[in-house]
């Protein structure tokens, strides 16, 4: 079998396709919002695959995978990552059999035809496992290709619902296997792909921007992988005067935000099945905020989440509060 090629970055893979797929010509993309999908699950949670697994893909050769659907059951959750070099998940192939990889998220260029990351969800209906680490990532890369998701838009939500519909069935759809409906995969890759965009268009403005420099000193500053029209474009919105109302009230409310966390860009939904998985418990809302606020010598992140931890270890001590289900909800959401 021949090695297949790998891609230094993700638009040579976009352009590698045949133009009849474009975003402009997709048959598959539509202009409805792309947050609201029929419920058919992609993975039933009892583990009834047959219908299902026949959803997951129109590439895929139906009878044998429907066979092994019904022997596919939910990944081993670990207490945390196997490696921090690579991530470990389970990959189906085309003939429904799982085995184990260790990949990165440049991986996701080159998985042999056929071969999908699976991805568990909780009850919660969040991804959780080392296949959510992976989707999370690979998420980043699509959102930062300006290729795919220009970046003059004023927002997220301004761009053609088409846009993130060809992205999701042409590239996600194709790598990834997700236990839960299209509904929830769906909306997480949204969600994901509206983080990432936003912070990388701010990341680029802050690399370039000068007080000193005028508009059009700035505008001439392009970065080399965005092209120019959508630069120059960019830098007129953040010159509005709006949009410099509006950032420079964003960043009076950052600095009012006295408690950080350790919890790093590890969600909540992955801590939760971790914890889970080493004390057998589910954990709750207490129990995250101090797992997340205190270091691993026992010390406090700072004076102000000191305060909140305090109370719920005396609490969970003397009785008079479960941990898993209870506390301070704003200081416990201020994350």
């Amino acid at each position: 079998m021949p090695k297949p090629k790998r891609y230094e970055n993700l638009q040579n893979s976009v352009y590698s396709a045949s133009t009849s797929q474009g975003v402009a010509q997709s048959s598959s993309a539509t202009e409805s919002d792309p947050l609201h999908f029929d419920d058919t699950p992609f993975r039933s949670r009892q583990l009834n695959q047959n219908l299902c697994q026949q959803q997951l893909t129109s590439c895929l050769q139906p009878t044998p995978l429907v066979q092994a659907a019904a022997q596919l059951k939910p990944s081993k959750m670990h207490s945390g990552r196997e490696s921090m070099q690579h991530w470990t998940v389970d990959v189906i192939d085309s003939q429904g059999a799982i085995k184990k990889f260790k990949v990165k998220k440049r991986d996701m260029l080159n998985l042999s035809d056929g071969e999908r990351i699976v991805v568990d969800f909780d009850d919660l209906d969040s991804p959780i496992g080392e296949g959510q680490g992976v989707l999370a990532g690979f998420c980043g890369i699509l959102a930062k290709d300006s290729s795919i998701f220009p970046i003059h838009f004023k927002k997220w939500s301004d761009l053609p619902a088409a846009y993130f519909n060809h992205c999701f069935d042409q590239f996600i759809q194709s790598r990834f296997c997700f236990r839960t409906t299209e509904s929830n995969a769906r909306r997480y890759v949204y969600n994901s792909m509206c983080k990432k965009w936003g912070a990388r268009r701010l990341k680029l403005y802050d690399k370039v921007y000068d007080q000193f420099k005028s508009r059009a000193e700035i505008m001439d500053k392009v970065p080399a992988e965005i092209p120019r029209d959508q630069w120059i474009s960019y830098v007129e919105y953040r010159f509005k005067e709006k949009t410099v109302e509006m950032c420079k009230k964003n960043a009076d409310n950052r600095k009012k935000q006295s408690i950080s966390h350790i919890g790093g860009s590890k969600p909540n939904s992955r801590r939760r099945a971790e914890m889970m998985a080493k004390t057998g418990q589910k954990p709750g809302r207490g129990e995250l905020y101090l797992a997340t606020h205190r270091n691993e010598d026992g010390s406090y992140v700072n004076e102000a989440a000191k305060e909140i931890c305090i109370v719920l270890e005396n609490d969970a001590a003397s009785g008079s509060m479960d941990v898993r289900s209870s506390g301070d909800s704003n200081a416990i959401d201020n994350q």
